[in-house]
């Protein structure tokens, strides 16, 4: 999409536990409105459980100070796999932006790419 970054990545295959993990910071270099995070997570079952993980893509003004760009993407339980999603939101300003998540069930490793633009 013109006026949109080149994708960069905030979680690269991080195996996700119970406690919240937060990404790399990317900063933009400037507000922008836009923005869309690319899920990819290899789900593993465990106990006869697949994996389960709740992704939240983040922005920051300030880059200390982060709050939710976009509704929670919770990965699809009882797959043994990979699964892809997009979270795409509009008219939220932001000069950070970074995926944080954590494993509600299983095993997940996760990675997934940021791209931001005025939309």
């Amino acid at each position: 999409m013109p006026g949109w970054s080149t994708p960069v990545k905030s979680l690269d295959a991080v195996s996700l536990s119970g406690t919240s993990t937060a990404g790399t910071t990317i900063d933009l270099h400037d507000v922008k409105t836009g923005h869309a995070m690319e899920v990819l997570a290899d789900e593993e079952v465990s106990g006869g459980n697949g994996g389960q993980a709740v992704l939240t893509l983040e922005g920051s003004l300030d880059g200390s100070n982060f709050y939710a760009l976009a509704s929670s993407y919770t990965t699809p339980t009882g797959l043994n796999g990979t699964v892809a999603a997009l979270v795409v939101t509009s008219d939220k300003p932001a000069r950070y932006v970074r995926c944080s998540g954590y494993n509600v069930q299983g095993s997940s490793t996760v990675t997934t790419w940021h791209t931001s633009g005025d939309d």
